[in-house]
């Protein structure tokens, strides 16, 4: 038979005595809805994690209260942060795999990015290497200019050697012996 505190319900099994029991609890259960607003109140609340922690400190909060039902509690706040632990767990895997993805989703962009650039850095170098040719090519040329003008110039400059010269005249009164 039951007792007179447990009740059955349509699956056949018991129901558990209600947790209210006096004024006391009653006076507990409101302040504890108190708290859970004000907490949430205080925080963002899109901020699922945070809202989690106010339930979960809340729950705590009830399982230290109820004495009865604390090792119940206590399996079902075990089994409840399990599940969510999971759930979180999965969640950044998921987002780590997603920012994976996206890496692999943009690769071949980037190698397509990489070898265009490559081919540019080419070109470039292909066009400097011309032209340091060509201006290579002027630069000698400058060089031999200026080289036959100075060899112009040092000739032109360049005295001419003075050329002693023999006087075959006769000075009179001067007779040569012979």
């Amino acid at each position: 038979m039951l007792s007179t505190k447990e009740q059955s319900y349509e699956g056949g099994g018991t129901v558990l005595p209600p947790i209210v029991t006096s004024e006391k609890d009653r006076q507990y259960l409101h302040q504890l809805s108190q708290y859970i607003s004000f907490e949430l109140r205080s925080i963002d609340n899109t901020d699922q994690e945070q809202r989690y922690i106010v339930y979960k400190d809340a729950f705590d909060k009830v399982i230290d209260h109820v004495m009865a039902y604390r090792p119940v509690l206590t399996a079902i706040k075990a089994e409840y942060e399990d599940c969510i632990e999971t759930i979180q767990e999965g969640q950044r895997e998921a987002f780590f795999l997603m920012g994976k993805l996206n890496a692999l989703a943009t690769e071949p962009s980037t190698i397509h990015n990489y070898r265009k650039r490559a081919d540019d850095l080419e070109e470039k170098l292909n066009i400097i290497a011309y032209d340091n040719e060509r201006l290579r090519e002027e630069l000698e040329a400058l060089r031999s200019t200026r080289l036959e003008k100075e060899m112009r110039s040092r000739e032109v400059d360049k005295p001419k050697p003075k050329e002693v010269k023999h006087d075959k005249r006769h000075i009179p009164g001067l007779r040569y012996c012979l």
